[in-house]
């Protein structure tokens, strides 16, 4: 079996939820024995760079297929205007190889083979995969909702012209099942790589005197970082310490002897000690698709209090934390109460952690993807 996997770009070379699905996805892809044609574009045009993150058996299934990602003037759209031509270069280098059994389209790299599937010049089957379908969410302000009406278009063009489309779960299905039949939808979630499991929580253990919080996310207003400052002054619980990673700006920074600001985080051994000392991730976000800090922190043995908007109620429920309305500062106040009062937070702990083991390991979800591929392949050939 060979899949045209299309994305723009591979982690960490370009950071981003997607990239470092599509990284792991081509690396356990070739682990399974399929073989991966991988178009991409990085900031880097060494091909060594990007053949450096696998290993030596992973690239003899694994061709390399570098694209640059093209300029626009950066006026309103220039991404999209840029995402479409990308998708353009794509298309036109896949028309030069030969063609794969399946296409697995990122994000809009898919734009163009919709278009070409859509007038019936694509033979392939084409699967594409919007993750966290963020433009159909909540924004909080007015640029947002013009980045999101933007984006609206394509993103609805690129599902109902796919022959199938991914959904993390959740919400996210219900987003997807206004555009296309269920029966197009394929429910597969994003995986983790082993190495994230914590030591196996049998015997549930309090890390801490008092309950102690985290905070792991970009600066951004769909994060929810301005609802979480608000909770947190209302705490019940003054000793409690919250941890704050990524790249909060210092004059956005609330001052609190409880709160201690790490700053932006590569080093992922780094992050796992602060998850470590940690008992509970606070996710308040208006708009996620699956979160990969989510999986993290609960393969570490945190528990969670998280919004429930795209598939975050895949792995945040009544046994591994507390699920809450998204932009509701009470709803979030009360959890983290909650959370330093509980009794059982520990056994929620504990559930996180086999949650993650038992279902979102890439090994795992690498397995159901291709047990995916190989039903639509059947479907095609009327098997």
């Amino acid at each position: 079996m060979k899949i045209a996997l299309l994305t723009d770009g591979i982690f960490p070379d370009v950071m981003g939820g997607m990239q470092k699905h599509s990284y792991f996805l081509a690396k356990f892809l070739s682990r399974s024995g399929v073989e991966v044609d991988l178009y991409y574009t990085s900031p880097d045009a060494s091909l060594e760079t990007i053949q450096n993150r696998f290993t030596e058996d992973e690239k003899k299934l694994i061709q390399f297929y570098r694209v640059d990602f093209p300029k626009s003037i950066r006026l309103p759209g220039h991404y999209i205007r840029s995402s479409w031509k990308y998708s353009q270069q794509l298309y036109q280098l896949f028309l030069k190889l030969d063609a794969p059994d399946l296409i697995y389209a990122q994000g809009l790299t898919g734009w163009t083979f919709a278009d070409a599937n859509k007038r019936g010049k694509l033979n392939t089957p084409l699967l594409t995969n919007l993750h966290g379908l963020e433009m159909f969410q909540q924004a909080l302000n007015a640029r947002t909702k013009m980045e999101q009406k933007l984006l609206r278009g394509p993103a609805r063009f690129i599902i109902q012209h796919s022959d199938y489309t991914y959904s993390l779960g959740g919400r996210l299905t219900e987003i997807l099942e206004k555009f296309v039949a269920e029966n197009r939808i394929i429910v597969q979630s994003i995986g983790l790589d082993a190495s994230w499991l914590g030591n196996e929580i049998s015997a549930p253990e309090k890390k801490n005197l008092s309950t102690r919080f985290v905070f792991v996310g970009r600066n951004e207003a769909r994060k929810g970082l301005q609802y979480l400052f608000e909770a947190a002054a209302s705490l019940d619980n003054h000793n409690t310490q919250i941890d704050f990673v990524g790249p909060i700006p210092e004059k956005e920074q609330v001052s609190s002897p409880n709160f201690t600001y790490h700053g932006a985080i590569s080093d992922e051994d780094q992050l796992k000690k602060i998850l470590d000392n940690s008992d509970v991730l606070l996710c308040p976000s208006l708009a996620e698709g699956m979160p990969t800090v989510i999986l993290e922190a609960m393969a570490r043995g945190l528990a969670v209090i998280a919004s429930d908007v795209g598939a975050v109620a895949e792995l945040v429920s009544a046994k591994t934390g507390w699920l809450i309305k998204p932009g509701s500062v009470d709803e979030l106040a009360q959890a983290m109460n909650a959370a330093c009062n509980d009794s059982s937070l520990e056994q929620k702990k504990s559930a996180a952690q086999q949650l993650i083991r038992s279902r979102y390991t890439w090994e795992r979800v690498v397995e159901d993807t291709i047990a995916g591929f190989k039903d639509i392949l059947r479907a095609k050939s009327g098997n």
